[in-house]
C-alpha cells in the first residue's frame, strides 16, 4: 500500500478501471476515495458507463465509515441524476444504481440528492425503464421517501405510480419487492395514497409477499398491508373485516387458495370505510344518497367480482388528485 499511495491519481484511476477495484479498495480503504470519486465524475461527464454502479457502491461503502468522504460523493450527484434523466437506457441503469447506493450514506447524502433534482428522473424510470433500472430507481426512491417523511414532507402518489411499483410487485427481483414495498409501506399512511395503492391493485401482490423466503421483503409487504389499513377512526370495521380474514385463512387448506380472498376482504375493508366517509360528508352537506359499492352486495357479501379484483371504481384512474409539496406522478 505505500507504493500505492506514491502513485498520481491518472495511475491510480487506470488500476481501477483496469480490473483492480476490489483489492485496491481492500488495501487503501479511505484513501481510494479520492480515485474512486474521480472515476465516477469522468464518467457522467463522457458517459463511459461501464461498472459505474459498482464503483459507486465501493465508494458509498467507504464514505459510510468515513464522513470525510461525503463531499467526494456530492461532487459526484449532479452529474449522476444528469445520467439518469438524459442518458442512453444503459447509462439510466448504471445511474440509478449508483444513486441507490449513495442515498445509503447518509441522511444529509439524501437531502443532496433530492436537491440535485433525482426525484423526478427516478420517478420516471419506475415507468419507462429496464428492469434492473428500475430495481436502482426503487431503492434510491425508497430512501428519498423516507427522509422526506423524517422531515414531515408530505409525499403523495397517483394510481399510475403507484401501479408501476405493483409491477415490480410482481415480477422484480428480491431486491427489487423489498424496495417497492418499501416505498408503498412509507406513503401509504396518507388517505389520498391508501386510495391510490388500493386502484393499483397492490393488496393481493403484498399479500403474496408475506409467503415470501427472503424476510426482508416479508418485512415490508407486512408494513404496507398494515399501512394500507390503518385507520383510527374506523378501527371497529377494521377489526370486524379482521375477523373475516381470519376464517377465511382457517377454512383454507392451501394459502395459495386463500390468498385472493384474503385480498379481496383487505380491499373490500379499505373501500368500505372510504364509502362511510362519503355518506358522512354527504349527510353534512344536506346531500345523503345510496353509495355506490361494487365490492359487496346488499348483504354485505363479498361479490364475485370483488373477489376478482373487478371493481369498477378501482379499474380507473378517476378520483381526486393527490396534492402535496412533493409528487410522485410529476
Amino acid at each position: 500500500s505505500p507504493v500505492l499511495a506514491c502513485l498520481g491519481l491518472g495511475t491510480k484511476m487506470a488500476l481501477l478501471k483496469g480490473g483492480a477495484l476490489y483489492p485496491y479498495v481492500e488495501l487503501m480503504g479511505s484513501d481510494a476515495g479520492r480515485p474512486l470519486a474521480q472515476l465516477v465524475v469522468n464518467a457522467c461527464k463522457t458517459g463511459d458507463h461501464a461498472e459505474l454502479g459498482i464503483t459507486a457502491g465501493a465508494l458509498s461503502s467507504l464514505a459510510a465509515t468515513d464522513n470525510s468522504l461525503n463531499s467526494l460523493c456530492a461532487r459526484c450527484v449532479p452529474g449522476l441524476v444528469n445520467m439518469l434523466e438524459h442518458g442512453e437506457i444503459e447509462m439510466k441503469e448504471e445511474a440509478a444504481h449508483a444513486l441507490k447506493y449513495f442515498s445509503i450514506i447518509s441522511f444529509n447524502m439524501k437531502v443532496q440528492i433530492a436537491e440535485a433534482g433525482a426525484f423526478r428522473p427516478l420517478v420516471n424510470v419506475l415507468g419507462d425503464g429496464t428492469p434492473r433500472a428500475k430495481e436502482g430507481a426503487a431503492g434510491a426512491l425508497w430512501r428519498l421517501v423516507s427522509m422526506m417523511n423524517e422531515s414531515n414532507i408530505e409525499v403523495n402518489i397517483s394510481t399510475k405510480k403507484a401501479a408501476d411499483l405493483v409491477v415490480m410487485l410482481h415480477a422484480s427481483n428480491p431486491e427489487g419487492k423489498e424496495a417497492a414495498a418499501g416505498v408503498l409501506r412509507l406513503v401509504a399512511y396518507n388517505d389520498a395514497n391508501k386510495l391510490s395503492i388500493m386502484r393499483a391493485r397492490a393488496v393481493e401482490p403484498l399479500v403474496d409477499l408475506l409467503e415470501s423466503q427472503h424476510p426482508e421483503v416479508k418485512e415490508q409487504a407486512i408494513g404496507a398491508l398494515n399501512a394500507i389499513v390503518a385507520d383510527k377512526e374506523n378501527r371497529k370495521r377494521i377489526v370486524r373485516a379482521a375477523e373475516q380474514v381470519d376464517r377465511i385463512v382457517a377454512l383454507q387448506s392451501q394459502p395459495a387458495t386463500a390468498n385472493p380472498q384474503l385480498a379481496a376482504l383487505l380491499e373490500y375493508m379499505m373501500y368500505d370505510v372510504y364509502d362511510m366517509r362519503r355518506e358522512s360528508i354527504a349527510e353534512s352537506n344536506g346531500d345523503a344518497g345510496p353509495s355506490t359499492d361494487t365490492a359487496h352486495d346488499d348483504n354485505g357479501n363479498v361479490t364475485a367480482a370483488a373477489a376478482l379484483g373487478g371493481y369498477g371504481a378501482a379499474a380507473s384512474d378517476g378520483g381526486p388528485a393527490p396534492v402535496g409539496q412533493e409528487e410522485l406522478n410529476k
